[in-house]
């Protein structure tokens, strides 16, 4: 399944900044809603977009407690900053023991 635009933009943004929030993300794509963008962004940690591109991703190395930490921030400060850097870890992890 392809990635629709507006998902792709998402991906682009939360790509070039580094700590988007939930206001910049919005700002960034016009007029969408924020239940929108949150729908899109669990599509997006649902499917592991990254999987798409070819690297399998896993929280397998995630403590539970750091994981709760990230989606409680990301939901109650709109800061995907620290969900951002968990993904990134995790891809870095996927990459280094998958391929």
């Amino acid at each position: 399944m392809e990635l629709s635009e507006r998902q792709l933009s998402l991906v682009s943004l939360i790509t070039n900044n580094k700590n988007a929030t939930i206001s910049t993300i919005k700002n960034g794509l016009g007029d969408i809603s924020i239940p929108t963008i949150n729908r899109e962004l669990a599509y997006l940690v649902r499917e592991s977009i990254i999987e798409k591109n070819g690297c399998p991703l896993s929280y397998r190395s995630v403590t539970p407690l750091d994981y709760k930490k990230a989606m409680i921030l990301f939901y109650e400060q709109n800061n995907i900053a620290a969900y951002k850097k968990l993904f990134m870890e995790q891809y870095a992890f996927a990459v280094e023991n998958y391929f």
